[in-house]
C-alpha cells in the first residue's frame, strides 16, 4: 500500500462537510422569518466536528478550512452578520497548525533559507510598532490590521509540506476547481433569478450596501445586479473567481501536457468560472482573465515548441475550452439574454476604446493615481496614522467596541499602505514583494522545461497580480480569501522543486528499464 499518496478516505469527511453545509443553506431558507439563533447550535456543531476532523488530519484539516472559509459568508448572510461567524476561520486555521506540529515529526518542513524573509520580517515588526502610533484612534484597529495582514502566514509552512507526490498535487487542483466551479455556478443562478437566490429578504446593515449593489449600461440604463454568490460582496466573488481562473489555467495545461484523468471536469469548471467572471459585471476580473490567459498561453507554448505532442494537447485543451465557452454564451444569450445582454452592452460600451463612455484609461490609471494622489492630502501621510485604520472591516471596531472611526482611506492599495503605515511602511512592502518576485522568479528557472512548469507559472502570476496590478484600485491584500490562497499556494509552489524529483523518478525508472 502506497503510503505517501493522499488517501481517498480524507475526502469522505470533506465530501460529509459539505453536505452539511448544503442542509445549513437548506435550513436557513425554512428559518428565514424564524430567529437567526435558530442556526447557531447548527453552525457550532459543524465547528465542532471540523475541529475533530482537523486533530485527526491536518492536511484534510486545510480542505475543511478552505470549505468553510470561502461558505462563512453566506452563513453570515443569514445570521445577521453574526461577526463569531468571522473569526470561525481564524480558529480552524490555527487548529491546521496546532495538529500539523503536533503530528509526525517527519513531515517535510521549510529547510532553505527565503530571500524575502528578512525584508517580510521587517515590514512585519514596522506594522507592529505603527499599532501604537499616537495617531490611531484605538489599538484595536491595530490588531485588526494584523490580523488582516499576517493572520495568515502560518499556512505558508503547511501549503510547503501539504503536497508529498504528485497524487497529491492532482487531487489539490481538482479539489479547489470543484468548489470554484460550484460557487461560479451559483453566481451564474444567481445573475439569472436574482440576488434573493442566496441571500434573506433583509441584509444586516453592515453588509446591506455590499450585497445589493446594482451597475447600470449608460445608454440604454439597463440595470443589472453585481453577483456575489456565497460572498457578502460582488468584489470578493469576482476576484475569486479569476485567481480560480488562473488557477485552473495552469491546471488544465498540467493535466492535458501529462493526459491524465479528470480532463473534462477541468473543462467543465474552466467554462463556469468565464461564465461566471462574464456574468459578474466586474470589468477589471473580466480583463485580467483574458489578459492572463494571453500571458499563460504565450509562457507554456514557448515553453513546449519542440514538443509537439505536448503542444498538441494544449492546443485541444485552449480550442475545446474557447468553443465550449462559446457555446455556453450562445445558449445563455438565448435562453436568458435578461442576463448576459446588459453585462455584453456595458463592457462593450465602458472598455471599448472606440466607445464615447469608455472608461478603460481612466480606470486603468487616471482613477488609481489619483487616488493615490488623495493619500498625500492627509496631514500625517509620512509616517502613517497606524496599522488598521484603512484596512477592512473597521466598521466592525466602531460599531462594537465603539472606537472612534477613522475617518481615512482612499481607492488606492498603495495609498492606503501609506495612510497606515507611512512611507517607511510603503519602501518596506516593495522591498518583501520585491524580493519574494526575486524568489519566485528563481524558482521558475528549475522548473523550466518540466511537467510542473505551468502550475509553477499560474501560481506566480496570480501572486504578481495581487501583489502589484491589483494593488493600484484596493488593498486586496487584506481580502481574507485571497491572503489565505496566496500564503498556501505561495508554500505549494517553493515545494514544487522537490515535488519535481517524486514526478520525475518513476520516469527516470522506466527509462532505465526500457519500459515505455
Amino acid at each position: 500500500m502506497n503510503t505517501n499518496a493522499l488517501p481517498r478516505a480524507q475526502f469522505k469527511p470533506i465530501l460529509a462537510f459539505l453536505i452539511g453545509l448544503a442542509l445549513i443553506w437548506i435550513l436557513a431558507q425554512a428559518v428565514l422569518q424564524s430567529p437567526a439563533y435558530i442556526l447557531i447550535p447548527v453552525m457550532i456543531a459543524a465547528a465542532v466536528i471540523a475541529l475533530v476532523q482537523i486533530m485527526k488530519n491536518w492536511r484534510t484539516g486545510i480542505l475543511i478550512f478552505l470549505v468553510w472559509m470561502l461558505f462563512e459568508d453566506l452563513a453570515r448572510k443569514f445570521m445577521g452578520n453574526n461577526m463569531a461567524l468571522y473569526f470561525a476561520k481564524d480558529l480552524l486555521a490555527a487548529a491546521c497548525l496546532l495538529s500539523f506540529y503536533r503530528g509526525n515529526i517527519r513531515e517535510r518542513r521549510v529547510d532553505f533559507r527565503l530571500a524575502f524573509f528578512s525584508p517580510f520580517v521587517l515590514f512585519f515588526a514596522w506594522a507592529v510598532l505603527e499599532v501604537f502610533n499616537p495617531y490611531s484612534p484605538s489599538p484595536l484597529y491595530g490588531l485588526l490590521g494584523l490580523n488582516d495582514y499576517f493572520g495568515y502566514v502560518p499556512l505558508f509552512f503547511l501549503g510547503y509540506a501539504l503536497l508529498r507526490n504528485g497524487n497529491d498535487l492532482r487531487r489539490f487542483l481538482l479539489f479547489n476547481l470543484a468548489i470554484a466551479a460550484l460557487i461560479g455556478a451559483l453566481g451564474i443562478a444567481q445573475s439569472i433569478s436574482g440576488q434573493a437566490l442566496l441571500a434573506p429578504a433583509e441584509l444586516a446593515p453592515d453588509i446591506r450596501e455590499l450585497g445589493t449593489l446594482q451597475r447600470e449600461v449608460p445608454t440604454t440604463h439597463e440595470r443589472f445586479i453585481r453577483v456575489t454568490s456565497v460572498f457578502v460582496s460582488d468584489g470578493r466573488f469576482s476576484s475569486y473567481m479569476l485567481m480560480a481562473w488562473i488557477l485552473g489555467f495552469g491546471a488544465a495545461t498540467y493535466f492535458f501536457t501529462r493526459g491524465l484523468s479528470g480532463r473534462g471536469w477541468i473543462l467543465a469548471a474552466m467554462v463556469t468560472l468565464m461564465g461566471a467572471i462574464l456574468l459578474s459585471g466586474s470589468r477589471g476580473a473580466l480583463l485580467y482573465s483574458l489578459i492572463s490567459a494571453s500571458v499563460m498561453a504565450i509562457a507554456y507554448l514557448r515553453e513546449i515548441r519542440w514538443r509537439t505532442t505536448r503542444a498538441h494537447r494544449i492546443a485541444v485543451a485552449v480550442v475545446s475550452t474557447v468553443v465550449l465557452v462559446g457555446l455556453a454564451m450562445i445558449f445563455l444569450s438565448a435562453v436568458y439574454p435578461e442576463a448576459l445582454g446588459p453585462r455584453i452592452a456595458f463592457y462593450q460600451e465602458t472598455l471599448l476604446p472606440s466607445s464615447p463612455n469608455s472608461e478603460l484609461g481612466w480606470r486603468a490609471w487616471g482613477y488609481p493615481l489619483s487616488e493615490f494622489a488623495k493619500a498625500f492630502d492627509s496631514p500625517n501621510w509620512i509616517l502613517g496614522n497606524g496599522t488598521g485604520t484603512c484596512s477592512l472591516g473597521t466598521q466592525y471596531v466602531t460599531r462594537i467596541a465603539g472606537a472612534s472611526p477613522s475617518g481615512i482611506g482612499v481607492e488606492s492599495g498603495f495609498g492606503n499602505l501609506m495612510l497606515e503605515l507611512g512611507l517607511p511602511g510603503l519602501a518596506l512592502w516593495a522591498a518583501w514583494t520585491i524580493a519574494l518576485l526575486i524568489s519566485c522568479w528563481s524558482v521558475m528557472r528549475r522548473l523550466r522545461g518540466t511537467i510542473l512548469f505551468p502550475v509553477g507559472f499560474a501560481i506566480s502570476w496570480f501572486v504578481f497580480l495581487m501583489l502589484f496590478p491589483d494593488m493600484l484600485g484596493g488593498l486586496s491584500y487584506e481580502n481574507f480569501v485571497l491572503n489565505a490562497f496566496l500564503c498556501l499556494l505561495l508554500g505549494v509552489f517553493f515545494s514544487l522543486p522537490s515535488l519535481l524529483e517524486t514526478e520525475q523518478a518513476p520516469a527516470v525508472a522506466r527509462s532505465l528499464l526500457g519500459i515505455r
